[in-house]
Parts: structure tokens; C-alpha cells; sequence
């Protein structure tokens, strides 16, 4: 029996370290757990989810030693219980596990809640003493790129610092405050997102934004959200948290919703509708940028698609709006760049190009991403993805659009994800797994391939296709 008990703790323990995996990249929320356990089902994250080690943080460590403590005691009472039973506990042995992590982050999350309310109000303690003004970016996409760009353009003339990468969470922003806002800090760069209503304003509660930026609105995280006009309201509580003398920006398109109410100066931006913040093309990599608030007027040249020059359009605005001079702004531009994990070019097994768009995916940027590629001389253009995540009951709306994309260009989508298949056959090949997938891009590498990757793949994938 004792070696039936062995068994019990291996079986419980197996599954233990992608479980949490799973609860760290989805920051340990149940609304967000439970949203990926109802798409890729239970029983993949269970049985079947590829093994992944979770990172050494303190509260991984406590909820490991939490587990471990739990699967003992199962484990030594599973010694004076009939065999039969134990081979039923070795096959719920990941169900097990779950329970036991799940456990683990509710026990921890007192801490962890502790924690991050003393760093809150460090934060706002620091911002305070420090005099130094909030500019605060939120919105569905384009936030990370939005504040990298308004950070290039500022920084010379004014000690600016911002939230580093893609750390956009209370405890991430309070964090970058504590590290790096001091006594000659003038400005900090705050990237914002959220999964629900509310979430946005605790933060601005603390930091008192004085500059706000949202950016596109579109599908993201809507099952989060619950509805369009949560999402819409949610990211609204921005704006709604500026004061009267403050300066919001937004995109036009999403104007209606957002600005009825909002006591700060509001400017709207768009590539393509009427707008105080414009930008029109007027030869390869050649356009003109139009503010008709300040009315300002220069041409610039930039190699980067045009698309993504939507995240240019407020931060340009806010940085002659913070008196930097247009001849500045025009030469800053042309040496912009995209953040390393937007469509990096690197070279990969056989001579393929390989482009990294991993940080995040979202119906437009795939779009986006599409039409780069598309665009791209080499004979073979393959898009991989493993699917887009927390859409609710815009998934298959949003698939047929991008299905539409994939018939009208000349890319084949590598997928795990069955439900593109239903959306344009011809276009898409379906994989049971990352191995199998990876298998077929090895197959195809050569000189005359581009592989683009659009969201995020683990490490480990990226390097065995490089």
C-alpha cells in the first residue's frame, strides 16, 4: 500500500507545476482562470496541457509548499485506504492538484492583497512628494507601443520615466513608481489595462493622472468584461479621473461612447475619420501629421506600417502638447521603432524569415499582422497563431473576419485552434499540437519562407524554430 500511496503523490504532484503555470500567466484571478478552462476545456489543462514550470516567485513558493504539505497528508492517508481507491485518487491525481493550487492562491491572495494596497499607497505617497504629473494609457491595443513612442519623444527635454515592458497592473505600476519616480521626476509614463470595471479607476485613484491616452477599443478580454459596454465604460474611467485642466486623448471612432461627461479637454485622433489629430499619406513611407488644436503641420518619413502609426498619432499630440518643437518631433520619429516583440525580424532555420509578434494578439493587430505579411516579397507567407483568447460571443464574428483577410491575401495560417478551419478551409491547417506544428514549420523553412508568429509561444518554441 505504500507504494499505491507513492503513486497517489507523483500522479497529484505531475500536473501540479503547469496548473500553476496557468494561474501565474493569468495572474492568479478566478474570473480569468476560469475563462481559459471554459475555452480549451477542463480537461486539457488537466490531463493534457503542455508541462511548463512555473517562475520561483514568493507566491508560486508558498502555493508549491502549500500543495506539497496537502499532497503528504493525502498521500499517508491514501496508505490505509482499499487499492481500488487509490487507483481512483491516481487518475483524479491533476483534479486533485488543482483543488490543492486552487487553495493555495485563495490563502495566498490574502497576502498578496495585503501587499499590494501598502505599495499602492507607497505609490501615491511617492507621486505626491515627488510633484511629478501622471500621464496614464489605456485601451484594448497599441497601449505598450503608445507609451514607448511617447516616451522617445519626450524624454530629452523632461526627466520622464515609465512603466518598463508590459507591466500594466496595479501591483506592476505602483512597483515602477517606487523603483524609479524621485524628487526630479517630471513625468510618469503609466501603461493601464484591466479586465473589469472599476479596475482602472483604483489605480487612478491613487496615481491622479493629469494626461490620458486610450487607445483603440476593440474585442479584447470581452468575456472578462461581460459586454461591449463594460469594456467601454471601463476604460471611460480614465478619462472620468482626469481633472478639469487635464488633456485626454482618443480615438475617434470611439469618441461617442467615451466623451459625453468627461470635465478635461478631450481631442480625438484617426487614420482614416475626420479628427483633431490626423495623418495622411503622401508617398511610400511619406506622410503629413496634422493637430488643428495647436495648429501644427509637418511632414515626417517612417518604414513602419502604417497601421501601427495609429499609436503615433496621441503621443505626438501630448508631446507638442508638453512644448516639444515639431522640427524635434519630425527627427525623432523617423529613428521610432517597434517594441521587440511587434513584428521583429530575425532569421531562422534554413534561411526563413521569422517575424516575433508574441506579445499579445487581438483581432485587429492579427488583421494588422495579415497585411504585413501579405505584403512581405518572399514566395511562402505562413501566419502562426494558437488562437485568440476571452473573445465571449464575438469569436466567431471575429474569426470570419480574419478569415476574410486570409482568402483575399496569400498567407496560410498554421493553427491549434480547430475553430479557424471553419472559416476559411483553404487557408488554414489545423494541428493537434505545438510539436506537430513546429514539425511542419521545420519542413517548410527555406530562403523563400516568412513564418510569422502572432501571439504568444513559449521560449522554448520560438528557439527550436529559430
Amino acid at each position: 500500500m505504500i507504494i499505491a500511496a507513492g503513486a497517489v503523490l507523483a500522479a497529484t504532484l505531475y500536473r501540479a507545476a503547469p496548473l500553476l503555470y496557468l494561474f501565474q500567466i493569468k495572474e492568479y484571478r478566478r474570473d480569468r482562470i476560469l475563462s481559459s478552462i471554459w475555452e480549451d476545456g477542463l480537461l486539457h489543462h488537466v490531463y493534457s496541457a503542455p508541462f511548463r514550470w512555473p517562475s520561483r516567485s514568493p507566491r508560486n513558493l508558498l502555493i508549491a509548499a502549500i500543495c506539497l504539505c496537502l499532497a503528504a497528508l493525502e498521500a499517508y492517508l491514501a496508505i490505509s485506504l482499499p487499492l481500488t481507491w487509490n487507483v481512483a485518487l491516481i487518475f483524479a491525481g491533476p483534479f486533485v492538484a488543482l483543488g490543492m493550487i486552487s487553495f493555495g492562491a485563495a490563502v495566498t491572495a490574502v497576502y498578496s492583497n495585503r501587499k499590494k494596497a501598502a505599495l499602492l499607497k507607497r505609490a501615491g505617497i511617492r507621486l505626491r512628494e515627488s510633484g511629478t504629473a501622471v500621464i496614464g494609457i489605456t485601451g484594448s491595443f497599441g497601449k505598450t507601443t503608445t507609451k514607448e513612442w511617447l516616451y522617445e519623444l519626450i524624454r530629452d527635454a523632461h526627466d520622464t520615466v515609465r512603466t518598463e515592458g508590459n507591466q500594466n497592473t496595479p501591483y506592476g505600476i505602483a512597483d515602477n513608481i517606487i523603483r524609479q519616480v524621485s524628487a526630479g521626476t517630471k513625468y510618469f509614463i503609466a501603461e493601464i489595462g484591466s479586465y473589469r470595471r472599476g479596475e482602472i479607476r483604483e489605480i487612478c485613484d491613487v496615481i491622479q493622472p493629469r494626461f490620458g491616452i486610450v487607445t483603440p477599443l476593440g474585442n479584447q478580454h470581452l468575456s472578462l468584461f461581460g459586454s461591449r459596454s463594460n469594456l467601454e465604460q471601463a476604460k471611460r474611467e480614465l478619462l472620468e479621473s482626469l481633472p478639469a485642466t487635464g488633456h485626454g486623448y482618443v480615438n475617434a471612432k470611439n469618441a461617442p461612447v467615451l466623451s459625453p461627461g468627461i470635465a478635461a479637454h478631450l481631442s480625438t485622433y484617426s487614420l482614416e475619420l475626420a479628427a483633431d489629430i490626423t495623418l495622411r499619406q503622401t508617398g511610400k513611407d511619406a506622410y503629413i501629421y496634422t493637430y488643428t488644436d495647436r495648429g501644427v503641420t509637418f511632414p515626417f518619413t517612417s518604414s513602419i506600417p502604417k497601421t501601427y502609426l495609429a499609436n503615433l498619432l496621441p503621443a505626438t499630440a501630448l508631446a507638442l502638447d508638453l512644448g516639444i518643437a515639431p522640427n524635434i518631433i519630425r527627427k525623432k520619429i523617423s529613428s521610432l521603432t517597434l517594441p521587440d516583440d511587434k513584428l521583429k525580424v530575425t532569421v531562422g532555420t534554413g534561411g526563413t524569415s521569422v517575424i516575433l509578434n508574441t506579445y499579445s494578439t487581438n483581432v485587429d493587430g492579427f488583421l494588422a499582422a495579415i497585411s504585413y505579411l501579405d505584403a512581405r516579397p518572399e514566395k511562402n507567407k505562413i501566419m502562426v497563431s494558437r488562437g485568440i483568447i476571452e473573445l465571449a460571443g464575438e469569436k466567431q464574428k471575429s474569426y470570419e473576419d480574419i478569415g476574410r483577410s486570409l482568402k483575399a491575401g496569400t498567407c496560410v495560417l498554421y493553427t491549434t485552434d480547430r475553430a479557424f478551419t471553419e472559416t476559411a478551409p483553404r487557408h488554414v491547417r489545423m494541428f493537434a499540437g505545438e510539436r506537430d506544428l513546429l514539425d511542419a514549420l521545420r519542413n517548410a523553412a527555406s530562403p523563400e519562407t516568412a513564418i510569422l508568429l502572432e501571439g504568444r509561444f513559449s521560449q522554448k518554441f520560438i528557439q527550436d524554430l529559430l
